[in-house]
């Protein structure tokens, strides 16, 4: 008599490895969470979401949805340090706003959104953005020795790592924590 363990259909059992992984540790998908970005081409390299992950089995929807996401790479769920990491494809960037709603739909509340993204520092009606791709730019906050750092950097690449604030009644932003010129 087979065991009842071995009666599980194939999907019982990727869903008890999943609930396990969620519960003893990261779980990874796709190529992972690792950056896969190339360090010469502009684009959103990574994203971090920042949400209290209580509920395993809506942790493991979660992450199923985003990377149905346009130009997700790799999804890396930690519950136990609350986040949500997000490789993005090479010389693509992320709709921010999806990928936040993905998390509000799922019944999270993402306490915030860091970014991490190679590009060129531009002016954007008179403020400092970095432009990710020809129809691509995200404006910055601007953060002390920022203007000095965009003048620095000329034509030359930045990785730039930061806070996004959604927009309330204007264009996302995203707020510099670092900015180094590649």
């Amino acid at each position: 008599m087979k065991s009842a363990r071995r009666n599980h259909p194939p999907p019982a059992r990727a869903a008890l490895g999943a609930l396990a992984a969620l519960l003893f540790g990261p779980l990874s998908t796709g190529a992972g969470a690792a950056p896969l970005q190339s360090p010469n081409q502009p684009g959103m390299v990574r994203v971090t979401i920042e949400v209290e992950l209580s509920c395993p089995s809506c942790a493991v929807g979660l992450e199923r949805r985003l990377r149905r996401l346009d130009y997700v790479a790799g999804v890396e769920v930690s519950p136990p340090e609350g986040q949500i990491v997000i490789a993005v494809e090479p010389g693509r960037h992320l709709d921010l706003a999806a990928v936040r709603d993905t998390v509000r739909n799922v019944g999270f509340t993402p306490d915030g959104v860091s970014v991490t993204a190679i590009g060129h520092v531009t002016d954007l009606n008179g403020a400092p953005a970095i432009a990710l791709s020809p129809d691509f730019t995200l404006p910055l906050v601007a953060a002390d020795g920022l203007a000095a750092l965009a003048i620095e950097a000329g034509d030359q690449l930045v990785r730039v790592t930061g806070h996004w604030i959604a927009p309330q009644d204007g264009a996302p932003r995203l707020q510099v924590e670092s900015l180094e010129v590649r």
